[in-house]
């Protein structure tokens, strides 16, 4: 009788796995866990090398913008920047004086570290955040700069808005720029709106050519006094033939430039008036010889039924048709005047003009009308044309009398 032999297996032993060509299924599903392990590495490796390169451009850019602010706004500061972004990109140069294996090291960790930083997943939103901020800051901020010729000093008063609007607030909060006598260029920072905002310039004795808009991304910048032209002082000075009409109908003198805007509404004394924006000193003892001459060059002509006022006050009473005599006495006059230094009367009274104040400055060469309103009748328009500083309007009672008023009108 045969033996059977048992099937059981043997106690602690196990058959070995099917070979992995044998269409076993434990062998496959080992395969695939390595794998999507494998492809789930690879891609987060893909992830942090995709917020590196992010982080990287975002840190550029910012290094872009602000080193392009400063060029703009702040030229100042730009060796400073310059010497942080060195020391920041630099450190391999500095890395090189260590000893090669410490180099290596320390090269090695920095790299890592930085890596690491930037390569999480917050750091790239930080970073657009950061970027958006400076992008913000710049869109919101200016600046002026006025570059002096050397030897130039002044003080520069830069007022927001239009000079042809300009308005008592925007006067008093205007800011105060000072040019040192060595030269250079000073820089005002200032906020503004992201459209811009116009801004002019002036000095005691200047006044910027017109307004110039400051951008975010486009400063103003002034070269004094290249860039400016002279403040032109006014001197209104009524003859004597218009102090009549001045002290009966009290005209108001009206001043206004070609586009009518108006300049200067102001009643006109005897005295005459100072036309002036800025409040500097006027040494009218020196203006007093030339205002004489002017004076005597604008005298009245007698005519057919007499001599006028001004003439009788300077060469007498002499025949109304004796025009010699009239020539030959007014040359015998100004030569005692100009020996003895006399001066009229009437140029005596214009020491006193009275200072009145214009909208804004008046520019030298610019062209302007001027009219005497007499309580709604206008005598003029009349046009000037500012081409010397100071400037003497000499009035006679012609331009100064109340017009008549035709009847039926």
């Amino acid at each position: 009788m045969t033996a059977r032999v048992s099937e059981s297996p043997t106690p602690g032993f196990e058959p070995p796995p099917p070979a992995p060509n044998d269409g076993g299924e434990p062998a496959r599903l080992i395969d695939k866990d390595v794998l999507e392990q494998r492809d789930a590495d690879q891609k987060a490796q893909r992830q942090k090398l995709e917020r590196l390169r992010y982080s990287i451009a975002a840190l550029l850019v910012a290094d872009a913008i602000v080193g392009a602010w400063i060029y703009l706004h702040a030229p100042g500061a730009l060796a400073s920047f310059s010497l942080a972004n060195f020391a920041v990109f630099g450190v391999s140069g500095v890395l090189k004086l260590l000893p090669p294996e410490e180099r290596e090291a320390l090269k090695k960790s920095t790299i890592s570290f930085a890596r690491k930083g930037l390569s999480t997943a917050k750091a790239p939103r930080w970073l657009a955040v950061l970027v958006a901020a400076l992008l913000l800051i710049a869109a919101f901020s200016s600046s002026v700069g006025v570059k002096g010729s050397a030897g130039a000093t002044a003080e520069l008063r830069v007022v927001v808005g239009s000079e042809s609007d300009a308005s008592e607030r925007a006067m008093r909060t205007a800011n105060t720029m000072r040019l040192a006598e060595a030269g250079g260029e000073v820089v005002d920072r200032r906020l503004i709106t992201p459209f811009g905002r116009s801004l002019w310039a002036y000095t005691s004795t200047h006044v910027s050519r017109g307004s110039r808009k400051a951008l975010p991304w486009r400063p103003v910048r002034w070269t004094y006094p290249t860039d400016f032209d002279e403040q032109v002082t006014l001197f209104v000075l009524p003859m004597t033939s218009a102090v009549g009409p001045l002290t009966v109908d009290k005209p108001a003198l009206v001043l206004r430039d070609l586009a009518r805007r108006e300049l200067l509404r102001s009643p006109l004394t005897g005295h005459g008036a100072r036309v002036q924006f800025s409040d500097r000193a006027v040494d009218v003892n020196a203006l007093a010889v030339a205002w004489t001459m002017d004076y005597r060059n604008r005298l009245v002509p007698a005519d057919s039924f007499g001599l006028a006022i001004d003439s009788v006050l300077v060469i007498g009473l002499l025949a109304p048709n004796d025009t010699l005599r009239r020539i030959e006495a007014l040359k015998r006059h100004d030569e005692v005047v100009q020996r003895l230094g006399i001066v009229p009367d009437r140029v005596n009274a214009w020491r006193s003009a009275v200072l009145v104040k214009p909208a804004r400055p008046l520019h030298l060469g610019e062209k302007v009308v001027y009219e005497f309103d007499h309580a709604g009748t206008t005598a003029g328009p009349f046009e000037l044309v500012l081409d010397r500083n100071p400037y003497f309007l000499l009035l006679d009672g012609a331009a100064v009398v109340k017009p008549k008023v035709q009847s039926g009108q």
